[in-house]
């Protein structure tokens, strides 16, 4: 991608290769031409403008000059012994394009021998007015550059990170509350089985926008996508009040439209797929894990942990929905038809819990949930 700076500033070296509308001709009046720079939409535009009107004003004079405009060259542009912001020197008149401090360009006047001291300042107020269009140009070029940086940032990082790293406010690592998703298509490694690798890099698209949908609407950051597997944290990076209930929301919502999306997309699979999902709450580390060449930011420790296995245990638990019981305890109206489960084995964990699932029945009893 090109830098707009650079692209600004070299424009006038260009002009004549550049495919852009020529701009009317604004002759000889002074007000006119600095109405006609305003109305530019490009640099090259700016200098065919003020070419034009140099080229009318030292006309109207009887001058027959040859005006051109390119960068600002290492000897510059002195000023005369008026005070004015040009030098005549040698037959050819530079004018400087200056905004501040700096010169974005010059104007360069030769084959001339006089030019009246009215001319002159009206050629400085003309060039000093192409450098601010000049500037704001490079202005909405640098903008432009950064909005489609930030668009592209934003297909490889999730959303919420994308926006701290175009706010320069940087991540945030720390342990804090969080709650944990874990989302899974069972079944995955057969259905891809009976697919073409195309068929299965169409499903796995659609299947990931939609989830992925479902999942910011209710506010959760997605950490990672493993083929059918999928991370996402609510209440981190940034704080999210009521967490949990999102949390809950989003899985059932993800146990309604999943499935069905699936089996619509190829619908010459045996049976609807389903899906697992777990979901757990409680303190985690989040921040950014450093490898070789990137930075990842996730959510690790014993709450993503639980998550992870309450979505293993779903298909053991013919259930679509496990949460635990600290996100089923703050969730509210969005888990009212989850059922208790008592005394339930997890790996990895010496004493049984409480958990509460939603049955397939009781998941699709719920069709209004945002």
């Amino acid at each position: 991608m090109l830098d707009p700076q650079s692209e600004i500033l070299g424009t006038f070296e260009r002009t004549s290769q550049r495919s852009v509308p020529s701009p009317p001709r604004v002759g000889a009046d002074p007000a006119s031409v600095l109405l006609a720079l305003a109305a530019c939409s490009h640099a090259a535009e700016v200098g065919e403008v003020l070419v034009g009107f140099a080229e009318d004003l030292l006309a109207a004079q009887g001058c027959s000059a040859e005006v051109r405009v390119g960068p600002y060259l290492e000897c510059a542009p002195c000023r005369g012994d008026d005070g004015e912001d040009a030098c005549l020197d040698r037959r050819e008149m530079l004018v400087p394009l200056r905004r501040g401090e700096r010169s974005l360009g010059v104007l360069r006047i030769g084959g001339i021998t006089r030019v009246s001291l009215e001319h002159r300042r009206w050629l400085t107020i003309a060039a000093h007015a192409a450098a601010a269009e000049l500037e704001r140009l490079r202005i909405e070029a640098v903008a432009r550059h950064e909005h489609q940086h930030v668009e592209q940032l934003s297909r490889y990082v999730p959303g919420p990170i994308s926006d701290r790293i175009q706010a320069d406010r940087g991540q945030d690592s720390g342990e804090r509350d969080i709650t944990v998703l874990f989302l899974d298509v069972r079944g995955y490694t057969t259905t891809a089985s009976m697919l073409r690798c195309s068929q299965v890099f169409r499903l796995l698209n659609r299947y990931v926008r939609s989830a992925s949908s479902i999942i910011r609407r209710h506010g959760g950051t997605i950490v990672e996508f493993n083929g059918d597997g999928m991370m996402a944290v609510f209440g981190a990076p940034d704080p999210l009040e009521a967490k949990e209930g999102a949390a809950a929301r989003a899985a059932l919502k993800l146990a309604l439209a999943v499935p069905p999306l699936v089996r619509r997309l190829e619908s010459e699979l045996p049976d609807t797929p389903s899906i697992g999902v777990g979901v757990a709450s409680g303190r985690g580390y989040v921040g950014d894990i450093a490898a070789e060449d990137r930075l990842i930011w996730s959510a690790v420790g014993s709450t993503t942990n639980l998550a992870s296995r309450l979505q293993t245990l779903t298909r053991e638990l013919r259930v679509p929905i496990a949460l635990d019981e600290a996100t089923w305890s703050a969730s509210g109206d969005a888990a009212r038809h989850f059922a208790r489960r008592d005394g339930v084995s997890v790996r990895g964990l010496a004493d049984p819990l409480t958990l509460y699932v939603a049955s397939e029945i009781e998941a699709n009893s719920i069709p209004r949930l945002g």
